[in-house]
C-alpha cells in the first residue's frame, strides 16, 4: 500500500516507485527499500511525518503515494 494510505506504526518499505531523483532524496533520509519507518503523523491530503533512527522528517503526498509500504506487527 502506498505510505499516503499506511496511517500512524511501524511499517517495512517495499518498494520505491519513483525516479533517480525521488530515490536518491529519500535515501539521503535513510529511506531505501528494505527499510524500516515508524510513521508518527499522517493526515489525508498532508505531508506525513516519518521517524528514523534519531531523526523525523515530513514528507509531501507527493512523494509519500511513490513509496509502497507493509505493515509490521
Amino acid at each position: 500500500m502506498p505510505l499516503t494510505f499506511a496511517g500512524k506504526g511501524k511499517f517495512k518499505v517495499n518498494r520505491i516507485n519513483g525516479g533517480n531523483t525521488v530515490k536518491n532524496r529519500l535515501a539521503k533520509m535513510g529511506i531505501i527499500e528494505g527499510s524500516t519507518i515508524q510513521v508518527s503523523n499522517a493526515h489525508y491530503g498532508g505531508p506525513v511525518v516519518v521517524q528514523l533512527q534519531d531523526a523525523q522528517y515530513g514528507i509531501g503526498i507527493g512523494v509519500a503515494s511513490k513509496i509502497d509500504v507493509t505493515p509490521i506487527a
